[in-house]
């Protein structure tokens, strides 16, 4: 017998099952649109911030300017020139050469070393003007014993006669100051003498410097580059001052240093052409204002660009930030802007660097790796890449190759100009990429991924916290040798046990010799009150 059941009615009825979708997609529709709105609330909130600080984040009116906007370089920019052989040229200071060159053939009727002075405001040319007449080979016939010296402001006057010391003896010697007074007369009463002091030093420091200096023979002379004269001066000579180059200087020193051998002379002549043709004379003027590093920099940034057409773009986008910005940092600006992305750490990395001082090229470039802005690109290990980069950016006349007269063919030493690094120290703190600290005391950093202590005063520097992204120390502490020496003498202290192994020493020594930059000169101690302490356990290399 076959049962027929009914079909079940539907628990609700079709219009209603209807209507619980459309409510269900409505209120899921809300639940979207909310969540959108709030993000966009979010954004505009952000946004409203950044209008609000536009200033500090360098953002222009459009009305108050034309929109050209920059973007850096897709790539490196590649140069047939060897590192050695990038020599920039001296415009327009024939003056101020044959005052020099007057000044140092003078003879004298005493035995007291005669100071000369160049003077002028930083990126004018000083150490350029200086450093062709101290590489004359007529100079070098004239003066017995030269010697030149670089160094970072502040330094003691101790400390800048080791360095001279250092020069002179060609040895990374480590003194006292009066064993420092002896070995400088031993070396400079060899004959009639030639120091040249590069950096920024007290007048307190200054009279004790040239009290140290010993007699030489008749006709020694000391040459101080530096941006003001000393107040209290016993030099009798008028300062050799430098200033700011003309349109037409400005032009010809542009040109000069544009000069690339490998585009041609056919290139070059039609480049000279097109300069005065389209005016561009007037535009580098009024861009750098005739300072010399800024038209330097600025024929660094255009070797890059391909001509004409991207040079127009740079004139205008330079010309407009010069209307708010000072002239020599719109152009860093733009020829920090320019570098490629993995370019720029390794430039910044000159910031942690101590200023006016020289470092090795094998050293940075380890530096770097040791950091991770390297990378193997191009079927290239990671040292020629750092060695490319840095060769560009000498191209580019960011960074400065130092006369080969300080080292051997392959062992070349760099820095930046002053002024350079004074603009990368804005950056690399702006973009929380080091914290560079000179005295005792260093505040709470909690936001710090390297930090380089320049110390010149105490072995010792307290961090009152932890710092939880830090990754890099770097270390200057100069005065701690001169210490430990005087104290090594006095017998005062015991010689301090070695705290590594002799395994761990081993291990350290096989790394100085796979990269001897990595040689770390600071280590870190932890105490119960959570306080960290950096002690300086050995000086750097010198740079």
């Amino acid at each position: 017998m076959l049962v027929h059941r009914r079909p079940r009615a539907p628990r609700y009825p079709s219009w209603t099952r209807a209507t619980l979708k459309f409510f269900a997609s409505f209120t899921t529709q809300v639940r979207v649109r909310r969540n959108l709105s709030s993000r966009i609330k979010s954004i505009n909130t952000r946004l409203e911030g950044i209008i609000a600080n536009k200033d500090r984040y360098k953002i222009e009116d459009a009305s108050a300017v034309s929109v050209v906007t920059w973007r850096p370089s897709a790539d490196t920019f590649t140069s047939t020139e060897k590192m050695d052989k990038i020599v920039l040229p001296i415009v327009a200071r024939q003056t101020q050469l044959d005052d020099l060159k007057k000044y140092l053939e003078a003879g004298t009727d005493t035995t007291r070393p005669e100071v000369i002075y160049v003077i002028g405001k930083s990126g004018v040319g000083k150490t350029k003007l200086v450093r062709n007449m101290y590489e004359e080979y007529w100079t070098k016939n004239h003066f017995d014993v030269q010697a030149w010296v670089s160094f970072a402001p502040n330094l003691s006057a101790s400390n800048i006669l080791k360095l001279i010391i250092q020069r002179l003896k060609e040895d990374n010697v480590t003194c006292s100051r009066g064993e420092a007074r002896k070995n400088l007369k031993e070396e400079l009463e060899k004959g009639k003498y030639l120091l040249v002091i590069d950096g920024e030093v007290s007048s307190t420091e200054w009279k004790s410097i040239l009290n140290d200096l010993p007699d030489g023979m008749a006709g020694s002379k000391v040459v101080q580059i530096t941006q003001t004269k000393p107040e209290s001066s016993p030099s009798t000579l008028q300062p050799i001052e430098l200033e700011d180059l003309n349109e037409d200087e400005a032009t010809n020193l542009f040109l000069k240093t544009l000069f690339m051998k490998e585009k041609g002379k056919k290139y070059w002549k039609a480049v000279k052409e097109a300069v005065g043709k389209n005016h561009y004379g007037k535009d580098i003027f009024e861009i750098t204002g005739g300072l010399p590093l800024a038209v330097v920099l600025l024929s660094g940034l255009l070797r890059t660009k391909e001509y004409p057409g991207e040079w127009e773009k740079v004139f205008d986008y330079l010309k407009n930030k010069a209307i708010q910005w000072k002239r020599l940092d719109s152009v860093l600006s733009m020829c920090f802007d320019d570098l490629p992305h993995d370019m720029k750490s390794c430039f910044l990395y000159f910031a942690a660097l101590p200023v006016n001082t020289l470092i090795r090229a094998r050293s940075l470039v380890c530096m770097w790796m040791a950091e991770g802005f390297l990378r193997p690109k191009d079927g290239k290990q990671m040292e020629k890449v750092g060695e490319q980069y840095l060769k560009e950016l000498i191209a580019r006349r960011l960074v400065n190759l130092a006369p080969m007269e300080y080292e051997a063919s392959g062992d070349e030493r760099v820095a930046v100009q002053t002024k350079v690094h004074d603009f990368l120290l804005h950056e690399a703190q702006e973009a929380s990429f080091v914290e560079v600290h000179g005295g005792d005391d260093i505040p709470i950093l909690s936001n710090a991924r390297r930090l380089s202590l320049q110390n010149h005063r105490d072995k010792y520097a307290a961090l009152a916290n932890y710092l939880p992204k830090l990754r890099s120390i770097l270390s200057n502490f100069e005065e701690e040798v001169e210490a430990r020496k005087e104290e090594d003498q006095l017998g005062t202290v015991e010689k301090e046990e070695d705290p590594l192994g002799t395994e761990e020493k081993e291990e350290e020594k096989q790394n100085q010799q796979a990269c001897p930059c990595l040689h770390h000169s600071a280590r870190g101690r932890l105490q119960g009150d959570h306080t960290h302490q950096v002690c300086h356990t050995a000086t750097p290399a010198r740079i």
